[in-house]
């Protein structure tokens, strides 16, 4: 620990993550209550704590504000050291570590995690605390490029990925070290029905919505039924769509949208039966309501008052009539999102936002959540033996990571990687292949999994076109939305959304 400095007064900084390649067990609470200890012992007072929530993982394209607030203080020079129960807690970028290594050199503060202090105006705690850094963010690199790796091999191959499909269920074989590996995958006795259903009736000439609406009123419950204060989501025209459209029934595999082969397993429905439905959908003159949605989160977003999904509607701004009473014939219109308010006998809506307000939230929303290292740790199956042992996997993969991060402090201390190096060619194969069973565990939907392992996630996001933007927003959400707190309020809400991940 550097002498250089007397210490009286410390900032604590604490953040939640569950990443694989740090100590995901400890929450926020926990680390506040290890850094205060460590304080204790050393007698110095803790005069600020700053818990963030959010992620500092490399994908995520927004600045956490609590991040914001930890250089404010630094800056400051109000304290004497900032402290953190790991480094990789402060920030995981090459960029914000270098941000705050700086901040803290010009400030004269002392970084500390891992129960020592660097000194950043001193060449050797730079180079030690420098080492760590980029040691995790080159281990974090090198995972994001496993994952897609492995992922297009499984497409090419035509194996299983992510959650199970709709219509589908999963056979395992257990062996003597009690790994689970997927040996087939069948026709679920009760989904695989509904999904034969769907395309018989989309032959027979049923458009989309005729279909939702027969599901519904058969009581068909959906893959994963999402509940509200007042009702359980039902089929809708777009969910009808997406079986009819996904080749996967047909026995395809697809990768990034793409048909690259064969599956391992039989369709649902012949490739010739397939093809007709496509050709049927292509050629409709009138899409039926809710067929070609042009809307990010029509037919996605609820209602958070009554439960009803929200579709678009034209509003009005300015004023209606000029300062002469006359019409104003200027008036500028713009698309928001409104509940349909059926569900309680209404004729009106309860809620509306914003399209543009909306789509910005859920889209920031996306990318902050596939941005986290930890993305298929948090990830879930409809199957509880595979969460189970997806859980077993996860705990041996943090328990490797964090002798990993035991050698990466040994080697910062030393100034010696060679160790470091020896090791991580020991354990690193042994964290790819129990990473590779997590994957194949992950509930993960395969076009989700692909824009995670993105290099530049906002960019991938962005080339998608509208389909395929929701299909991966109705895999892993659904925005609901609130009344607005003060009426008239300008620019966008974010305390009105609350996203329910699934």
């Amino acid at each position: 620990m550097t002498q250089n400095h007397q210490v009286s007064t410390v900032a604590v900084y604490a953040r939640e993550s569950h990443g694989q390649d740090e100590d995901s067990s400890i929450s926020v609470a926990d680390q506040v209550d290890a850094v205060q200890a460590w304080a204790d012992r050393e007698g110095w007072s803790v005069t600020e704590i700053i818990r963030d929530v959010g992620s500092a993982s490399r994908g995520s394209r927004r600045r956490r504000s609590r991040f914001g607030e930890l250089l404010a203080v630094v800056e400051s020079g109000t304290v004497d050291a900032v402290l953190a129960w790991e480094q990789s807690r402060f920030a995981r970028s090459d960029a914000e570590r270098a941000t705050l290594e700086d901040a803290c050199e010009d400030a004269g503060v002392l970084l500390g995690y891992g129960g020592r202090l660097y000194d950043m105006t001193t060449t050797d705690d730079r180079l030690a605390s420098g080492i760590t850094g980029v040691v995790s963010a080159a281990e974090s690199r090198r995972t994001a490029e496993r994952i897609r790796r492995r992922t297009a091999a499984a497409a090419r191959e035509g194996r299983v990925h992510g959650k199970n499909l709709y219509g589908f269920t999963r056979e395992y074989a257990t062996d003597d070290r009690g790994h689970r590996t997927v040996t087939a995958v069948v026709e679920h006795p009760e989904q695989g029905p509904v999904v034969k259903r769907i395309f018989r009736e989309a032959l027979a000439g049923s458009g989309c919505y005729s279909i939702a609406k027969g599901l519904n009123a058969d009581g068909v419950a959906t893959r994963r039924p999402v509940r509200s204060s007042t009702r359980v989501q039902q089929w809708t025209a777009e969910a009808a769509r997406e079986v009819l459209r996904n080749p996967a029934y047909a026995g395809k595999r697809v990768y990034n949208g793409e048909v690259v082969g064969d599956a391992v397993w039989d369709g649902l429905v012949t490739e010739e039966e397939f093809s007709q439905v496509q050709a049927l959908l292509s050629g409709r003159s009138r899409p039926s309501r809710g067929f070609r949605p042009q809307h990010l989160c029509s037919g996605i977003a609820l209602c958070a008052v009554c439960g009803s999904v929200m579709t678009t509607g034209k509003q009005y701004a300015g004023r209606p009539r000029l300062s002469d009473g006359s019409r104003n014939p200027n008036r500028e219109t713009y698309r928001t999102y409104q509940c349909t308010g059926s569900q309680s006998g209404g004729s009106g809506f309860h809620v509306s936002m914003k399209e543009t307000h909306l789509d910005t939230l859920v889209t920031e929303a996306v990318i902050a959540r596939l941005g986290r290292p930890d993305f298929l740790a948090l990830t879930s199956t409809d199957d509880d033996l595979a969460d189970t042992e997806r859980q077993r996997l996860i705990d041996e993969i943090s328990r490797m990571q964090a002798y990993l991060d035991q050698v990466r402090a040994q080697a910062a201390e030393t100034l010696d990687i060679s160790v470091l190096l020896d090791q991580e060619a020991r354990v690193t194969p042994r964290i790819e292949t129990l990473t590779r069973e997590l994957e194949d565990l992950s509930g993960a939907d395969p076009a989700v999994v692909a824009l995670a392992g993105a290099e530049d996630i906002r960019a991938a996001w962005e080339g998608l076109d509208l389909d395929r933007r929701r299909h991966i927003v109705r895999a892993l959400m659904v925005p609901v939305v609130s009344r607005a707190a003060v009426h008239g309020r300008k620019g966008i809400d974010p305390d009105r959304v609350e996203i329910r991940w699934r």
